[in-house]
């Protein structure tokens, strides 16, 4: 999932991903909803830590959250329970 991006993402990749505002990313991370760490201003976010975000909100909203590989090709599904 997120082939395309770092193991560990900027405030800027998350914006993109989740296609937030600045403000909304920023309120996830000091929130702690997102685990993160920053490194002087600037977050740092583990690729890992925004999936196991992704997940747990399909829970918690009624999705279930199903990965696929197909051509060693990871593919991601989210369908109704």
């Amino acid at each position: 999932m997120f082939a395309n991006y770092p193991d560990i993402l900027t405030t800027k990749d998350l914006q993109e991903i989740l296609r937030l505002s600045k403000g909304s990313a920023l309120s996830l991370l000091n929130s702690n909803e997102i685990t993160c760490f920053k490194k002087g201003r600037k977050f740092l976010i583990p690729k890992i830590h925004l999936i196991e975000y992704i997940k747990n909100s399909c829970r918690k909203s009624g999705l279930r959250y199903n990965e696929l590989t197909t051509n060693n090709e990871p593919h991601n599904r989210m369908e109704v329970m």
